[in-house]
């Protein structure tokens, strides 16, 4: 049994606290917050849960073994050293921070601690995300040449962070999941139409291999899109995370249009489309488990401190490289 507590109640922390509630290896000890009417508003769902407005109750319990923190990205760094010091295992949502210099402080701690890490790199447990996880470790669809994502929501709310940050995120988290690495450098272009931060956001991204991945997002759409295409030597797979069929499989096909002179038309046979059957499963549950598992050494962190970290390296490279008209920023 772990006994855990939550930091943070805005947006997303009743979602992590609805989900670690029905965990049935895990205690909430606490729901902390600053803001009285959130705390109003979790004992609204949940009248037996303990709230305080006070985080050093949960820095000073020594019966308290983790804390997920569902703060401003700002605040991420402060309070992430001062549990990980307190010998707690942290959780931290996306982004890990908002500086590499942070980011590496956290997961220089952790390791000093013989503590657990972890970053809510949610999309890394969606089931379609696994699945096509475990269909690029078989070799399915050969090597990873080029990917594409687009990622887009309406409006940017209120944010200390651009668009980048915000939603580019959660695809950098994929692709570093699924190609097992990091581009060695970026680029990226951003325009500000309707804020004062970057809502609409180009980024591009080159590997060593030979291989290149492009990310598109943007706060202007008046609804969400999710759409990542990955194009392998054997085939392609396509995840829309707002479809039906989430993951979809095409083969190769053939291009005919350059053989032969003989009678009839020259053309092109698209390649055979198969829907890729998907596990059941919350992917925000599925997070959070690991996150227990790891914690009782029987799984390990999937979205660790490094990934977290690696994604900081990415969009802090981005950010200088829109402030250079788009300049490519090695990333280290």
């Amino acid at each position: 049994m772990v006994n855990i507590a939550v930091l943070g109640v805005g947006y997303w922390g009743p979602n992590t606290v609805r989900n670690l509630r029905s965990i049935d290896f895990c205690n909430l000890k606490y729901v902390c917050d600053l803001n009285e009417a959130r705390l109003e508003f979790i004992r609204s769902a949940f009248p037996e849960q303990n709230v305080t407005n006070n985080y050093k109750e949960l820095l000073n319990d020594k019966e308290l073994d983790a804390v997920c923190i569902v703060t401003p990205v700002t605040s991420h760094e402060k309070l992430g050293l001062e549990f990980l010091n307190a010998g707690k295992h942290v959780f931290i949502e996306k982004p890990l921070t908002f500086k590499v210099s942070e980011a590496e402080n956290l997961v220089a701690k952790a390791k000093e601690k013989n503590l657990v890490l972890c970053t809510g790199h949610i999309f890394q447990f969606s089931p379609a995300v696994q699945k096509a996880k475990e269909l690029i470790e078989s070799g399915f669809i050969g090597k990873i040449n080029y990917v594409t994502a687009s990622r887009m929501n309406q409006g940017a709310g209120k944010y200390e962070v651009d668009v980048s940050w915000d939603l580019a995120t959660h695809d950098l988290s994929i692709i570093n999941y699924l190609m097992e690495k990091v581009p060695n450098r970026v680029s990226a272009f951003g325009k500000n139409h309707t804020v004062d931060l970057n809502d609409t956001v180009t980024i591009r991204m080159d590997y060593r291999d030979n291989a290149y991945a492009t990310i598109e997002v943007s706060w202007l759409s008046p609804f969400k899109f999710r759409l990542m295409r990955i194009f392998g030597s054997k085939g392609t797979l396509v995840y829309d995370e707002m479809a039906e069929n989430k993951l979809v499989h095409y083969g190769l096909g053939i291009d005919d249009r350059d053989k032969g002179r003989g009678a009839g038309n020259l053309t092109y046979k698209e390649g055979e489309k198969n829907i890729v059957e998907l596990p059941k499963g919350e992917p925000l549950k599925n997070e959070l488990i690991n996150f227990l598992q790891a914690i009782n050494g029987t799984a390990k962190p999937v979205a660790d401190g490094v990934s977290g970290l690696n994604v900081v390296k990415i969009l802090s490279a981005c950010a200088e490289s829109m402030k250079n008209d788009g300049k490519w920023i090695s990333i280290s």
